[in-house]
């Protein structure tokens, strides 16, 4: 006969406690997979709503030529639409792409600068609340549709010189959004004070070139979405941009102030430190 111990918890078996370990780790398990569930399913019927798909610049040219049926839209502000845009485009600024109503289609596009990738983001997520179909976005904008020289619309008459300049807080928006930005450093070596800013220093990553033909026959070049020009405010920017042009190049933009903007983080007026 065994006495019973009193106040002494009684000995459980080694397998017992194995077999409760074991369901244990089941239970876990099972509660992470049906976590992976819920998940996946939030995700089928929520993303839909919110995501955008991306259309090549060939493939919109494609459609275009065998008139397939869609909604173009130019999300840039009513100024650059008159000045040129895509055939066919209809002008919808950013702006006020939430209080349109889209007509009845499948297919819409839209598209803006190809410099600033928040605002065409935005526009897309209001146009498809707005869209009973599907609302794509042109990958590089007008920009990359100017840059493979596909037709677009143009006023009438002389048209005078206007090149495409950036403040500093578009640059700092820009740098984060585009991996395959490149720098052209147009500053005269030579003149350059103590002071002045190193563009490696304040934008690490960012590949920084003298001349946007440097390397354009690279294969590399084919990957660079455009150039952001930059001088000492001595028009090499500007006449940089103009040999750009000449030679087809159109991928450009031109910092204002130079590297002066940089130095002072865009900020007008003050004094240099």
């Amino acid at each position: 006969m065994f006495e019973r111990g009193f106040g002494v918890s009684p000995q459980i078996p080694e397998k017992s406690q194995g077999k409760k370990i074991l369901e244990r780790r089941v239970i876990k398990r099972k509660i992470n997979m049906k976590s992976l569930i819920i998940l996946i399913i939030s995700l089928v019927f929520i993303l839909p709503a919110t995501y955008c798909y991306g259309m090549s610049v060939a493939q919109l040219k494609n459609m275009i030529d065998n008139q397939k049926p869609m909604l173009l839209i130019d999300i840039r502000n009513n100024a650059e639409y008159q000045k040129s845009h895509i055939p066919g485009a209809i002008n919808i600024p950013a702006m006020i792409c939430d209080t349109k109503k889209l007509p009845p289609t499948d297919l819409v596009i839209i598209y803006g600068d190809g410099i600033d990738k928040t605002m065409p983001a935005n526009a897309l997520i209001q146009l498809n609340k707005n869209s009973l179909g599907q609302v794509e976005l042109l990958i590089g904008g007008f920009l990359q549709w100017e840059r493979f020289n596909y037709p677009i619309t143009k006023q009438k008459g002389m048209e005078r010189e206007v090149l495409p300049y950036i403040i500093y807080h578009q640059l700092e928006n820009i740098v984060k959004n585009n991996p395959n930005l490149v720098f052209i450093d147009l500053r005269n070596k030579e003149k350059l004070r103590a002071r002045t800013i190193n563009l490696s220093k304040e934008f690490p990553g960012v590949r920084i070139l003298d001349s946007p033909f440097q390397n354009n026959n690279s294969r590399n070049s084919k990957k660079i979405d455009f150039y952001v020009l930059i001088d000492n405010l001595d028009n090499a920017s500007e006449n940089m941009a103009r040999k750009m042009k000449a030679a087809g190049l159109k991928n450009f933009v031109i910092l204002a102030g130079g590297a002066e903007s940089i130095l002072r983080k865009g900020q007008a007026g003050l004094k240099q430190r």
